[in-house]
Formats: structure tokens, sequence, C-alpha cells
């Protein structure tokens, strides 16, 4: 990947160091701050990738570069992510439309911009001029079957993709550019789509369209397309804390009340996978998804390994399992502890003991010497004023009293 050059284009300084120096790690860099700079950069050096922003201050409007890119013949072949600060779903649609690969909210993870750089570089690659061309058959992997439906919508594509992804298969119809139908599963139109678009491994192929083909989808695939972004992302952040999509759990909570959820929580029965529940449920994979994390945290569904008592990798202690551990010692252990906390209590008290005696020794040494210095005192006293002044009135003592 050293060999392939990635043209960087953000005018805020800041954000451009952080991504320069992320994108650095595999590959070349051109970092310019301007659209103008930008240019003139791909006039003189051939590059795999553009990561753009598409705002670039109040002189210039928003995705005008990206726009003049993919309007010229030079440059129009070669694939751009966005990574922005403007993020809403109308962005997200405008750039999906214009041909863009991603569009990525800022800030964003550098193990992602470098995993989703990699994965366009070599798409790009491999396709060549024919990216307007859509694939007869291919991979999936995370992300990659939304770039297929985005190009297909682009080049005003018709026909269909069959898809399939472990015990599942599904279609996706297209005409001129539009989506007119999806299915999945036993899911048909939109749900099914939902579920299609976060296929992290399958296969696809195409065919051309029936004259029986159904039609289950009205919205634009705009709008579809700029909402299966959306959808993505919020599912990967999901995934980020999920146990593995093949974790078998099982829910020890108590029944919900709605009817969908109790049909969840009975598909959690020890047997099925995170991934089989998902696919399984009639309701939405991304609720669903929240509602998992959800039982998780309140400890109403837990893995197939906690539920049968087996030992975990990562074991949480608190407060309550120390005193637990502590009420299950044996009762030799306890007297030893006993024994042990009598011994260092009766060598505190001979080291206060010492400590006392030390102190009175000191007092009445430093007593003494006061009272004979005292005394002499006042007998040069009586001897200057004279011998009928009684000594008694003279002498005093200092009397010390310490504090234990």
């Amino acid at each position: 990947m050293a060999d392939h050059t990635i043209l960087l284009v953000d005018s805020d300084t800041d954000s451009r160091k952080n991504l320069e120096a992320t994108i650095s790690a595999q590959f070349k860099v051109i970092s310019v701050g301007s659209p103008v700079a930008a240019l003139k950069a791909l006039k003189i050096q051939k590059v795999a990738l553009i990561i753009s922003e598409t705002s670039f201050g109040p002189k210039t409007k928003p995705f005008e570069f990206i726009e003049s890119l993919k309007s010229d013949d030079k440059t129009a072949e070669i694939p751009i992510i966005v990574v922005s600060g403007q993020a809403e779903p109308e962005d997200r649609i405008k750039s999906l439309s214009m041909g863009v690969a991603h569009h990525l909210q800022k800030p964003v993870a550098p193990e992602a911009l470098l995993a989703l750089s990699s994965a366009t570089i070599n798409k790009g690659s491999a396709q060549g001029k024919a990216s307007n061309v859509i694939p007869t058959e291919g991979d999936i992997t995370p992300g990659s079957f939304l770039q297929i439906l985005s190009q297909s919508h682009r080049v005003k594509w018709s026909g269909l993709f069959n898809i399939a992804s472990g015990d599942l298969d599904g279609i996706v119809s297209f005409f001129n550019g539009e989506i007119i139908h999806a299915g999945w599963g036993t899911h048909e139109g939109l749900p099914a789509l939902n579920r299609i678009a976060l296929i992290s491994e399958g296969t696809f192929t195409t065919a051309g369209l029936s004259e029986d083909t159904p039609n289950s989808i009205s919205a634009s695939a705009e709008t579809i397309l700029g909402n299966l972004s959306v959808r993505q992302t919020n599912w990967d952040r999901l995934q980020k804390n999920c146990p593995p999509m093949d974790t078998v759990f099982t829910f020890k909570g108590e029944a919900p009340a709605m009817a969908a959820l109790v049909e969840v929580t009975e598909l959690f029965n020890g047997s099925n996978s995170l991934e089989d529940v998902l696919a399984r449920a009639t309701l939405d994979p991304l609720g669903l998804l929240d509602r998992v994390l959800h039982w998780l945290r309140s400890g109403e569904l837990a893995p197939l390994e906690d539920a049968e008592g087996e030992s975990q990798e990562d074991t949480i202690v608190d407060a309550a399992s120390l005193l637990k551990g502590k009420k299950d010692k044996s009762e030799e252990e306890e007297e030893e502890e006993e024994e042990e906390e009598e011994e260092e209590e009766e060598e505190e008290e001979e080291e206060e003991e010492e400590e006392v005696t030390s102190k009175k020794d000191i007092v009445n040494e430093t007593t003494t010497k006061a009272i004979i210095s005292n005394n002499k005192r006042a007998s040069k006293l009586r001897s200057a004023r004279g011998s009928n002044i009684p000594a008694k009135k003279d002498r005093f003592t200092i009397q010390v009293i310490s504090k234990k």
C-alpha cells in the first residue's frame, strides 16, 4: 500500500495534520488546504484516492469541489472518501448520489479510515475504467454492498442482485437506478433492504429483471441510500460494544410485555447465536441490537458460558464479592488472622510504653536540672539581698505534663 498516493484536502489545519498522521502510516500523502492547491497537485501527481472535506469557507459552496472532480473526465474515475463535519442525512445522500465511495463524520477512527481507504483503492484498481459497469458477481464485506447499491443508482442500472449469506438469501431489484424491490428471508421491502445493507459476509450475483418482479419500495434511491448510510454508522457503533456475533446467549430476565420482544427472548434459548437471532427476529436489527445491549447491562441476558457457571476471562470484582470471599474463609484461617492481629496490638502497646518511659526520663532529667539551676540562682540573690530573705520564696519548680 505504500506505493499508493492519497490526496488529502482539508482547510482546517489541525484536522488536516491529524488525518495526515493517520494516512501516512500506510500510504504516501499529498496534503493541501484548498481545492485550488488540490487541482494543481492532480496535474503533476497521479493519486489512487482523494480524501476531502465538502466545505472550504464562505466563498465556496458545499460539495462544489467534489462536483468539479466528478464532472471532469480526467478526475472522475478517482475514488473519493468524504471526511466532513457535515454528516446530516441529506449530506450523505448528496455524497452518495455524486459517486462518493464513503461519507464519514469527523472525528473518524484511524483504523476505520485506513481500512476503508485500502478497500476503496483495491476496488478502484480492480475495476479501472469499468467503474460504471456493475460487476456480475462478487464477495460482500462490511460496508461493501452499500457501495455497490450506490454505484447501481449512479449509473442508472436495471437488473437484480441475488444475495447469499449463511443460511439466508435474498434479492435487490433496480430499474433505471431506482430500487424497486428487496427480499431477505421472510422480509420484503425496506425491512429486507435494511438487513441486506448490514451484511458483513456473503456473495452476490446479478441477473436481468423478470416481468413479474414485484414493486415493494416506493421511496427514492437517494433517500434510501442516505438512510442506509446512517444506519451503517450506527450499526458499527453498536457492534463495538457488543460481544462477537457468534456468541450464544441465554435470556434470564422476566418476559417483556411487548409480543415482538417475547419472541426475541424465546430465540435466546442457549442454542442460537446473536447473529441467528438478529436474522430470525421480526424486529429491526438496529433497534434489536440496542435492546440486546440494554439486556446485557441489566444482567437479563448472559452468554451461555455465564449461564452454565463456567469461568470467564474477565471477572468483575465488587464489594459484595470481596465480603463473600471473606465469609467463606475457614475457621483456622480466621484464628490465625486473629492471633496475628493480637500480636501486632501487643507490639504496638509495648512500643508506646517504651516511648512514654523515655519521655518521662527526659522530663525528670530536665526538671532536676532546672531545680538545681534555680536553687543556685536563688542562693546568689539571697547573698546579694541579705541572709534574712527566706530561700523558700525564691525557689520554684517546673512541672512538665506529658500527654500520651
